[in-house]
């Protein structure tokens, strides 16, 4: 027990660290900030979701004597919180009618930590009362020094404006696909380091083969529908749907993953793909439509499973 409540206690200590790493603005500062919950993860992994609480106390209370308590209550619920919901989750498992043991699905771990990335930018949204203005003017400001300082002859006010809309626009889904996709990786660079160490009890998943609850594509369907209302509703609704999109989309890249196993130009068309995503958007969407379809389709179930899962 004592060595669970330090363990979480230096847990929580680096992740509060790191979530202070932003206050700087350097790109270094904003790297290690992403890494926020990697901390809170491995203890949570390592040694089991009690720690990672433990650490989400410790690094909201560390995070609140020093920057306030508002920061210290972000931290809670941004990171905290949903580090030790997905400790748990992970380790969770019941024995079959056959002795075997079964844990919990990867596919269902993906979409809990869409619900928490929803819920998140929902909770924001709604503490703001929907009203982005402040953002906005802050955008305007900095658009218009950025068009200025390159003597760029598209300077006009109200052009400006129109942009600055459209950016205010996108921040709700835009947020929530950046925190579910670094919530993602902190998870999968935990595990990786855990077991690493030996200490992770869980066998390692075949990542590449998750599949996500059927569920999925209905509140993708719902959440589309809801987008269109517009308003409050409607800002919730977009992100709901960029972070649906997103966990479908890990399903697409599952596939390619599974389907290039028996290409020998794999590691080329891996790293075309994945360029592409970061300076596009759309293999996204493509690779969603891929996710979406795969139910039906089973294109993963007609390669053979590796020995040993490395993707």
């Amino acid at each position: 027990m004592t060595k669970l409540f330090a363990t979480g206690l230096a847990a929580g200590l680096a992740s509060a660290l790191l979530f202070a790493a932003i206050v700087g603005g350097s790109p270094f500062g904003i790297m290690l900030f992403y890494l926020t919950s990697l901390p809170l993860l491995i203890a949570g992994l390592g040694w089991g979701w009690m720690s990672a609480a433990i650490g989400a106390l410790a690094g909201a209370l560390s995070t609140g004597i020093a920057a306030g308590p508002y920061a210290g209550l972000l931290f809670l619920v941004s990171v905290g919180v949903p580090a030790a919901i997905l400790s748990y989750l992970a380790l969770l498992s019941r024995v079959d009618a056959d002795g075997q043991t079964e844990w919990y699905p990867v596919g269902r771990l993906v979409f809990a930590t869409a619900i928490m990335g929803t819920v998140l930018i929902a909770a924001t949204i709604m503490l703001i009362g929907g009203d982005l203005s402040a953002y906005r003017d802050v955008l305007v400001t900095m658009l218009g020094d950025m068009a200025t300082a390159g003597g760029s002859e598209n300077s006009d006010p109200e052009q400006i404006g129109l942009v600055a809309d459209r950016m205010v626009a996108l921040l709700p889904a835009a947020s929530g696909m950046m925190w579910l996709a670094m919530t993602l990786l902190n998870l999968y660079i935990a595990g990786r380091i855990v077991r690493a160490s030996s200490r992770l009890v869980r066998p390692w998943p075949d990542i590449a083969r998750l599949e996500l609850p059927l569920m999925t594509s209905v509140a993708l369907a719902v959440a589309i529908g809801l987008w269109l209302v517009g308003g409050v509703i409607g800002k919730i609704a977009s992100a709901a749907t960029a972070i649906l999109m997103l966990c479908l989309a890990l399903v697409g890249l599952g596939i390619i993953h599974v389907v290039s196993r028996s290409i020998s130009a794999r590691g080329f068309l891996l790293a075309g793909l994945y360029l592409s995503i970061l300076m596009i958007f759309w293999p996204l969407v493509l690779l969603a439509m891929l996710g979406a379809i795969e139910p039906r389709l089973r294109l993963r179930d007609r390669q053979s499973p590796p020995q040993t899962p490395s993707t």
